[in-house]
């Protein structure tokens, strides 16, 4: 859900989630109330980081906010360490872009190409490359897939929560998007460095405000959860919310 606070975001969760006899992709686990543990902290919580992830092919101001929350999130009694995300290479984000394209063809089927007119050029474009992924290109995808999640994985032997930025650059401006162009491979990869992983891995993310950029654009962070541990990513957005006031403010209208 997409809301004005993190404790907005624990009640529109527990109102959406759980399981649905119409999607084959939820789990029949109980869920949580997350308002119940929103408070609960981040006390000797392991927060993994990796500087270069955070700042390698990101904007100076993007990496600079969301190292700075290290601190935020230390003083609260976070056990702050250092870890290696690897391997998130060109290569990855194509396998997303290829997986993503092929499968929102699927989906289209019986409406593109029969009534690709009624696309927007954006999305048309997109389904355009779908039609065109392979069989042997879906599953190569796949495989590469698989070792993006085995390295996530292997991360939570060392922590319980991985925090980088939700994007590598502040949102650009409306007067530079153009909303009619096609969507690229390198332009979505750009955008997608550090959230496509976590789309591979099915991994819980929470985005929250950390900032501003020169330009007054606003900047986010991402805090990243093993499975089914929604409610940690919760608390941990909660208690750097409170500490600062980046989500109290409003742009002028």
């Amino acid at each position: 859900p997409m809301t004005r606070s993190v404790a907005d975001a624990a009640v529109m969760l527990r109102a959406i989630a759980g399981f649905d006899p119409n999607d084959p992709t939820t789990r029949r686990e109980s869920v949580r109330d997350y308002m119940d543990l929103i408070d609960n902290g981040v006390k000797a919580l392991r927060i993994g980081v990796d500087e270069a992830y955070c700042t390698d092919g990101v904007e100076t101001e993007v990496g600079q906010a969301v190292l700075a929350t290290v601190k935020v999130l230390q003083d609260a009694g976070a056990d702050i360490r250092e870890v290696k995300v690897s391997g998130i290479t060109d290569e990855v984000l194509g396998a997303w872009f290829t997986i993503c394209a092929a499968e929102a063809a699927a989906a289209h089927a019986a409406t593109y190409p029969a009534r690709a007119d009624d696309y927007g050029p954006t999305f048309r474009s997109f389904l355009a490359e779908g039609v065109k992924v392979s069989g042997a290109d879906y599953v190569a995808a796949h495989i590469i897939r698989q070792g993006v999640c085995r390295m996530i994985d292997d991360l939570w032997q060392e922590v319980d929560l991985l925090l980088c930025p939700s994007t590598p650059s502040a949102p650009v401006p409306l007067s530079e998007f153009s909303p009619h162009a096609p969507l690229s491979r390198a332009a979505a990869g750009g955008l997608l460095r550090h959230t496509a992983p976590f789309d591979f891995s099915g991994s819980p993310t929470i985005s929250v405000p950390c900032g501003f950029n020169a330009d007054g654009l606003p900047l986010s962070l991402q805090l990243v959860g093993r499975h089914g541990e929604e409610g940690t990513i919760i608390q941990a957005g909660q208690v750097y919310e409170q500490a600062t006031e980046w989500h109290t403010h409003r742009p002028p209208v």
